[in-house]
């Protein structure tokens, strides 16, 4: 619930980073740091519950496209891969473009970062 809660404050137009997740948790638990490897499999977890929301026709799920890894890629293994993540990104008005052979990934995505809770 503490990930769904935190990814559900970030603004259209905003992104926030795997990383900036983790510190957030931390910082709302008190601790120094978030096991990025948990906090991982929940931000997943909340991924897909989110999708399967929108099947069922929700109209407003939290935003887990709007979280991408620490270097400013995208994740394949959201719902969709990366071909959906590139497209609600996009829709948002962020710039997505190549990054290797096998990655995409949001040009300025530094300058984009939400201030998380």
């Amino acid at each position: 619930m503490d990930v769904d809660g935190i990814v559900a404050t970030i603004p259209k137009g905003k992104l926030a980073t795997s990383k900036t997740l983790c510190e957030a948790l931390a910082r709302m638990h008190g601790t120094t740091l978030a096991c990025p490897v948990t906090t991982g499999i929940l931000f997943g977890i909340v991924a897909r519950a989110a999708a399967e929301m929108e099947e069922m026709g929700a109209k407003r799920v939290t935003p887990w496209w709007r979280v991408i890894r620490p270097d400013g890629t995208l994740n394949a293994k959201m719902p969709g891969g990366l071909a959906e993540h590139a497209r609600r990104l996009e829709a948002e008005g962020h710039i997505v473009r190549s990054q290797g052979r096998d990655a995409l990934g949001v040009d300025g995505f530094e300058k984009r970062l939400a201030k998380l809770r």
